[in-house]
C-alpha cells in the first residue's frame, strides 16, 4: 500500500467499520440535538474524547448509551 492511499479519506464509512464519530453524527445517532449532547457530555452521561481538536465519540460507547436508555424504564 502506498502512503497516498493510507492518508486518503474516501468519506464516511459504515458504522461497523468506524471506531468514533463526530458530534453531529453522534447526536443524530442518539436522536438528540447537539446542545443536548454537549450537556450530557458535560454531566458525564456520555463519554467523549478530543482528537486533534475535534470532539469524538466512540461508536461502542454510543451503543451502550442507547442500550441503557432502552432498559431504564423496564422492571428488572
Amino acid at each position: 500500500m502506498d502512503s497516498s492511499s493510507f492518508y486518503r479519506d474516501d468519506g464516511p464509512r459504515p458504522l461497523g467499520e468506524r471506531l468514533a464519530v463526530r458530534r453531529a453524527e453522534a447526536a443524530k445517532l442518539l436522536g438528540i440535538s447537539i446542545p443536548t449532547l454537549d450537556r450530557r457530555v458535560k454531566d458525564g452521561k456520555i463519554p467523549a474524547l478530543k482528537l486533534r481538536g475535534a470532539v469524538m465519540f466512540y461508536v461502542d460507547a454510543l451503543r451502550d448509551v442507547l442500550r441503557s436508555r432502552d432498559t431504564r424504564g423496564q422492571a428488572g
